[in-house]
């Protein structure tokens, strides 16, 4: 039962990494194709941060 629950899960990540890449991609190509500069950068950093919320991701910074 275990091993079930684990794969649904992986499932339902996959899914939403999926959805969250098929908005993602047709929203930054128009992005780039209308602006430039900074806001070409807005859609990658909403897609990284989509991604580290689904995989559970924590990114630490420290000061070098």
């Amino acid at each position: 039962m275990k091993t079930l629950m684990i794969t649904i899960f992986a499932i339902i990540k996959m899914t939403a990494f999926l959805l969250l890449c098929l908005g993602v991609v047709p929203t930054q190509m128009l992005v780039l194709a209308l602006t430039h500069g900074q806001n070409a950068y807005v859609v990658p950093k909403f897609w990284h941060k989509g991604v580290c919320w689904i995989f559970n991701i924590r990114i630490a910074t420290q000061n070098i």
